[in-house]
């Protein structure tokens, strides 16, 4: 017969590794892990019934979509303190500064953006932007005077746009040279109206020069494109749009399987809510045809995808403005920031 300590060796050992085992969403995931490797995706206008496009797609029947493999879904509310339903430009930015009083006006560049907080821990931040207005996209602080010195200072923002002057600093996703921070970066292959490059190739040339190997950094995609064709009614391209996402999505989520302390992150705003079709020959004629589904108004609140390191600080309903705060959930930047 085994002694008693021998037992309760055994016992604190099979409690010690049954305690061991930790999952979200039935997936393994270690908890409290502070992510040193950030890819947010920014897509207003989704909503997480949207990615039926994808999983009825005739073609496709019941193959996971890239939205489906992340291991937490939580949900933000969209009002600010001006609005019940924001703008989704105001609606990032206040995700990105964590403040709810957006104003539109340049006085909201006077709020301290994520990457001056991940800048005191060494991140090396890029932002890449399709498919925004003048109106929307973060370049708007060339029109603030100062502003954009100061915001951007710790960024290197690329934009898939045409820019304003002929002076301005390009880039093309054939390059090789690297890029200097606080810098605007446009498109050149849309210096002649529409862009010819992908969000894609454009995506993955920049972080192949931007990245520090095993290094510390965010970089935040900034896609309009989903949004500008829903408000189109245009329901074909929307779609599109959405299946090229969930292959780039795809492609980071197998780059994430290998690299324990890489959080991928999708946020969305302005959620555009609509009425699928029913079963049958009525979505027969939207898939075929994209006949329009019936639209409603902006919703009031919006998904939150997360997966990997610190992914179960998103799960949950909160404000959007909390974004920034789940994202440096830390202890290293508690210490630092303790008013955060």
């Amino acid at each position: 017969m085994p002694s008693n300590s021998l037992i309760k060796l055994a016992a604190c050992f099979l409690f010690i590794s049954c305690a061991r085992l930790e999952t979200l969403n039935l997936s393994d995931h270690k908890y409290g892990v502070s992510p040193k490797r950030i890819i947010w995706f920014q897509i207003p206008g989704l909503n997480e019934d949207h990615i039926s496009m994808l999983r009825f797609n005739v073609s496709l029947a019941d193959k996971r979509s890239a939205f489906e493999n992340f291991s937490c879904l939580g949900k933000i509310w969209g009002y600010n303190l001006y609005d019940l339903r924001p703008s989704a430009a105001s609606g990032l930015f206040a995700q990105m500064v964590g403040k709810e009083n957006i104003t539109k006006t340049c006085g909201d560049f006077d709020h301290i953006p994520i990457w001056n907080y991940l800048a005191t821990l060494g991140y090396k931040t890029g932002i890449l932007e399709s498919g925004a207005q003048d109106n929307e996209s973060l370049d708007y602080t060339l029109i603030c005077k100062d502003k954009a010195s100061i915001f951007l200072d710790q960024a290197i923002f690329f934009r898939m746009a045409q820019a304003k002057s002929s002076d301005k600093s390009l880039f093309h996703f054939q390059d090789r040279e690297f890029f200097e921070k606080n810098k605007i970066y446009y498109d050149r292959t849309c210096q002649k109206g529409s862009c010819f490059a992908s969000l894609d190739g454009n995506l993955e040339s920049i972080l192949s020069r931007f990245k520090i190997e095993r290094g510390r950094y965010l970089f935040i995609v900034r896609d309009f494109t989903y949004l500008n064709a829903l408000k189109k009614r245009d329901i074909r391209q929307a779609r599109v749009i959405l299946s090229e996402l969930d292959q780039i999505v795809t492609k980071f989520l197998e780059l994430q399987k290998s690299d324990s302390e890489m959080l991928l992150l999708i946020t969305s705003s302005e959620s555009i809510g609509f009425d699928f079709p029913k079963a049958g020959t009525e979505w027969a004629n939207f898939e075929k045809k994209g006949d329009n589904p019936g639209y409603r108004s902006p919703l009031l609140m919006f998904p939150v995808m997360a997966k990997g390191a610190g992914a179960e600080n998103f799960c949950g309903i909160y404000k959007e403005s909390e974004i920034l705060e789940r994202i440096l959930k830390s202890q290293m930047v508690k210490r630092i920031f303790p008013l955060l």
